[in-house]
């Protein structure tokens, strides 16, 4: 009796199968088309290797720079949706990054209002649950929304 022909199982990464009698199966995924396609592409570029090219100059040599600080902090928004942050001084006002993230089904972001040495604030922001016409798709964040930031500085 003919054992029937297994056929393997996607894993989700294919967007297909290839299966022809007496073959093995072929798992295309986006990669895997990408690389198919870089392979048959450079075969027709290929052209004759050219000469060596001189050797170029050294260049100048900077000056070495100072060591960064690069550090995560969270806070919770008080009632008017604003998280304020302090964190060991920097030299100069570092560069604030607010993290995007979610909460449930909203989106929460921010944007940072003001930038000292040694702290912070953000205007945090949620997406609104249901979409008014009359309103605009982000709300003020509630009452200890955890906002997040990235300080980057020396």
């Amino acid at each position: 009796m003919q054992q029937p022909e297994q056929i393997p199982v996607l894993t989700g990464e294919e967007i297909g199968l290839l299966k022809r009698p007496g073959k093995t199966a072929v798992r295309w995924s986006p990669k895997a088309i990408i690389e198919q396609t870089v392979r048959n592409m450079s075969s027709l570029f290929k052209g004759d290797k050219g000469d060596k090219g001189d050797k170029g100059d050294k260049g100048n040599t900077g000056d070495a720079g100072t060591p960064k600080r690069v550090e995560i902090y969270t806070a919770q928004t008080n009632s008017s949706g604003v998280a304020s942050f302090t964190y060991p001084a920097f030299t100069t006002a570092p560069v604030v990054l607010v993290i995007t993230s979610f909460s449930t089904n909203q989106a929460v972001l921010g944007a940072v209002l003001t930038r000292t040495t040694t702290g912070c604030t953000v205007q945090g922001r949620v997406s609104r649950p249901t979409l008014l016409l009359s309103e605009g798709p982000f709300m003020a964040a509630p009452v200890n929304t955890s906002i997040s930031i990235v300080v980057i500085g020396s």
